[in-house]
């Protein structure tokens, strides 16, 4: 996609930011089509959506599972996102107007009468209202892939009216969101004349708030700018990829170009490598990739582990104990690289002087870090495979010392019995 220019006196642009918005565009214009699922229900009812929602005002439930966004949002950033920063939102919302009328108003009421609230609320009604209704509109604005739809006539032609062009549009939204100094939000607002405009907001305003924002009107989608969006998985990018669950392609381009003109990035490559094994049928593709990024880069340990653990899941064991091996070789002192390599050999080795390698490998950790259970569980899992009994029931009880309330090294412990007993030994 092209990008515009920066003008002059903006704030300095971030090319990843602006990558990122612009894959979450197509999310966008597709999100808005009407008479489809998701988002495009929410376009058609978006000045109302929130009327029934009277104080104490209440975290809303999302409207899909935390993990239904991956891989482009993991569920751990949405459970954090929602049940920790909108949640105090909410509450500290609820605490300003407690007592006072505004306790009785829908939180749509409470954004566009903001400018009215005594002063010794005012800031914190419009912080955390704004973030209210920002956050429980967002959820709805996102959608699972195959939930979205294409934009309706009547939208697309709005679109086309007001921007010359669909791309035209994600263009000008990704800059919006990209120019945003700091945090706040990106929008696509319908103005009362019925035209359509993008803008941006600092903060948790939202263009609900006359007199407070330099555009008011009715908010047709907002990506979120904040931090707290995206920091799990993207440290310093704002992922706002709301489109891309539905648009992967356009999403992995955006990445793969960034990735070639702004310089290598491991978020980007882990991206990119969940984006293609996402399908069945681009096994190879992922494959491929992982190998391009970790031969450029056999130092990444995060890439290393996302790797291994989906080659696991495949039953590539050969290709999880080469991977685990590079990594080691890249970083021979690294404890975590140790136990990555000492865990597949002894989990998925075939041959006993794998397995060998590993209970060594593991040994060595321990040396370096004692008194971790889990280590000496897994050194006795290896243990187990060389029929070495006395030794592995040993570890195992070091283990349980060590980690006495984990049931997974109970159930291990339990499981090397029952082999051994089968054993006759």
């Amino acid at each position: 996609m092209a990008h515009a220019e920066q003008p002059s006196g903006t704030a300095p642009s971030n090319p990843d930011r602006r990558d990122f918005i612009a894959a979450s565009i197509g999310l966008a214009a597709a999100a808005a089509a009407a008479g489809t699922a998701g988002a495009a229900t929410v376009f058609q009812s978006a000045p109302n959506a929130s009327k029934e929602k009277k104080m104490p005002f209440t975290l809303p439930e999302l409207p899909y599972a935390e993990n239904a966004l991956e891989p482009v949002i993991d569920a751990k950033t949405m459970n954090i996102h929602r049940t920790k920063h909108h949640q105090a939102y909410v509450d500290n919302l609820n605490k300003a107007v407690d007592g006072t009328p505004w306790a009785s108003m829908s939180i749509d009421e409470v954004c566009r009468k903001v400018k009215e609230a005594p002063d010794a609320v005012k800031a914190a009604v419009r912080n955390n209202g704004g973030g209210h209704w920002n956050h429980s509109m967002f959820w709805k604005w996102m959608a699972p892939k195959g939930q979205g739809g294409a934009p309706s006539a009547a939208l697309a032609a709005a679109i086309d009216k007001s921007f010359g062009s669909m791309d035209n549009f994600k263009t000008q939204f990704a800059d919006a969101g990209m120019k945003r100094f700091g945090s706040g939000w990106a929008w696509l607002v319908r103005k009362a004349d019925g035209s359509l405009v993008i803008t941006s907001t600092p903060n948790q305003d939202n263009p609900l708030m006359e007199g407070l924002v330099d555009v008011v009107g009715t908010p047709l989608f907002g990506v979120d700018v904040w931090e707290h969006a995206y920091y799990l998985n993207y440290q310093n990018r704002r992922a706002y990829l709301s489109a891309a669950i539905r648009d992967m392609d356009g999403a992995e381009r955006i990445m793969r170009r960034s990735w070639e003109r702004d310089g290598h990035d491991e978020a980007v490559a882990a991206m990119i490598g969940r984006i293609a094994r996402s399908s069945p049928a681009r096994h190879g593709d992922a494959i491929a990739w992982y190998d391009e990024a970790l031969g450029a880069h056999p130092g990444w340990q995060r890439l290393r582990e996302e790797q291994v653990t989906w080659l696991d899941q495949q039953g590539e064991y050969a290709r999880v104990i080469q991977s685990a091996r590079q990594g080691l070789a890249a970083r021979p002192d690294d404890i975590l690289a140790m136990r990555r390599l000492s865990l597949a050999l002894v989990e998925r080795g075939t041959m006993p002087l794998e397995i060998e390698e590993g209970v060594e490998l593991i040994r060595r950790t321990i040396a370096m870090a004692p008194n971790n259970g889990f280590a000496h569980a897994a050194l006795g899992r290896g243990l187990v495979r060389q029929e070495r009994w006395d030794e592995a029931e040993a570890e195992f009880r070091r283990a349980l010392e060590l980690e006495p309330s984990s049931e997974m090294i109970r159930s291990m412990s339990e499981e090397a019995a029952a082999q051994r007993a089968a054993s006759g030994r």
